[in-house]
């Protein structure tokens, strides 16, 4: 078994409290039903051969999961870009979903995508908003633009041909999970020039330990 350090030391004419003796004794538990990491292995697989790196399995400590598109925003395809219609409502940027069926845990999401307006977004809430949802829920914190329109009147990216990323770290429950870049605007205006969503990447990181 691995080397633990306690949480709580409990000292003479303590009175020990369920809920601090409990968390102490959770890494043993974990680790008796099946939960391990990378210290729970030997140095040597065999006499004489130091561990390599084959010998411990990928997801030992971490859980990688990952979709991306490339895309040429200057010459590709409709059908292979995305375009943002103006609409109130949250859509989701094609070939940026992940799903999975898994145990539960604490996932580290990571969204990267490039921007290509193609007008100067200078009305009010045209400018195009993008957040991560989790099981059909938009992570507040994961929000880049603005959502309110008294503190922001433009709302949203603005002109550019620009790179964005935003990240955040949620705990996802057992079963079947599906984490989404989506996008957005305030206003309503599904008519003229469309803004473009180029390369885009999706990245999920689970801590399994």
């Amino acid at each position: 078994m691995t080397q633990r350090l306690p949480k709580f030391r409990p000292r003479n004419s303590e009175v020990v409290d369920v809920d601090d003796y409990n968390r102490a004794l959770l890494p043993f538990a974990e680790e008796a039903s099946g939960k391990l990491g990378e210290h729970n292995f030997a140095d040597q697989t065999t006499a004489g051969n130091a561990i390599q790196r084959g010998d411990v399995g990928q997801n030992a400590g971490f859980r990688w999961r990952q979709t991306e598109h490339t895309q040429d925003q200057l010459t590709g395809t409709t059908g292979t870009r995305f375009e943002i219609i103006r609409a109130p409502y949250w859509r989701t940027v094609t070939s940026a979903t992940v799903s999975w069926t898994g145990p539960a845990g604490k996932f580290w999401i990571i969204a990267s995508w490039q921007l290509f307006p193609q007008t100067i977004n200078l009305v009010p809430g045209n400018g195009p908003m993008f957040a991560i949802r989790v099981n059909g829920t938009v992570i507040p914190e994961s929000i880049v633009g603005t959502a309110e329109m008294d503190n922001d009147p433009l709302g949203g990216l603005l002109w550019g041909c620009w790179p964005h990323a935003v990240d955040t770290i949620v705990d996802i429950p057992e079963g079947e999970n599906t984490v989404e870049l989506v996008v957005r605007t305030m206003r309503d205006n599904t008519s003229g020039i469309r803004d473009i969503v180029a390369n885009r990447e999706l990245i999920i990181l689970q801590q399994t330990r």
